[in-house]
């Protein structure tokens, strides 16, 4: 089984809306947390808290707290590096969203599947593959 990468939205979904996720998606996820090998973005914390700031939605804890709750609930955090930014400068034409371009390049780092809701990525024919988290 390879790894799976969730996008923000998918890992907000599994953790606090999980009637979002799909059968088939909730199976991907399960077996890649049993394999540890379910992982996020680094970025993709910095991007929860501004989605739970735009929305009003409290979370009763700090982020930093998230963070450490999704990390002990075997999701590993993957960091960004210097090769990651320069593939999401050369995915410009994958997504117009940067920070969507640097969640594809971490799949890609990682040689993830990306799980994502996301319609400019499920349509992406890339070197990794796409899940839809509805499905």
């Amino acid at each position: 089984m390879s790894a799976v990468l969730l996008d923000t939205q998918s890992l907000i979904w599994l953790l606090m809306k999980p009637s979002q996720i799909g059968k088939k998606a909730l199976r991907h996820i399960e077996r890649a947390r049993a394999d540890s090998t379910l992982c996020v973005s680094a970025l993709t914390f910095w991007e929860a808290g501004q989605v739970f700031d735009k929305a009003g939605q409290a979370i009763h804890v700090s982020m930093a707290e998230w963070r450490l709750a999704v990390l002990n609930s075997g999701i590993e955090e993957v960091p960004l590096n210097g090769l990651m930014a320069l593939r999401a400068e050369e995915l410009l034409g994958a997504h117009p969203d940067p920070f969507d371009r640097f969640i594809l390049a971490t799949a890609e780092a990682r040689k993830a599947s990306l799980m994502t809701s996301d319609h400019v990525l499920l349509k992406w024919r890339g070197s990794i593959r796409c899940y839809n988290v509805h499905e």
